[in-house]
């Protein structure tokens, strides 16, 4: 039984993976990245991965994506999320 939810999660990850990338790329191709700021709130972050900043807080919980607390605002290192 714990094989099946371990296949499930590595799944799940890669699909994850997959979106978020197929939406860097598109997102970046959109826009220079000059005019990103290096670091970014949350709804910055949402609009340069192109998805919704209550998906981008869902990909934070799970340490998906990377991100640090800067009081009690999370921000976004564009290296960190280009990597």
């Amino acid at each position: 039984m714990e094989r099946y939810s371990n296949m499930a999660a590595i799944i799940y990850n890669t699909i994850l993976i997959t979106r978020v990338e197929s939406r860097r790329t598109f997102r970046k191709s959109e826009t220079p990245m000059a005019d990103e700021p290096e670091v970014m709130n949350i709804l910055q972050a949402s609009r340069y991965l192109g998805m919704s900043p209550d998906t981008l807080y869902k990909y934070v919980s799970e340490n998906s994506i990377p991100a640090f607390k800067l009081g009690n605002r999370w921000k976004f290192k564009k290296t960190v999320l280009d990597a």
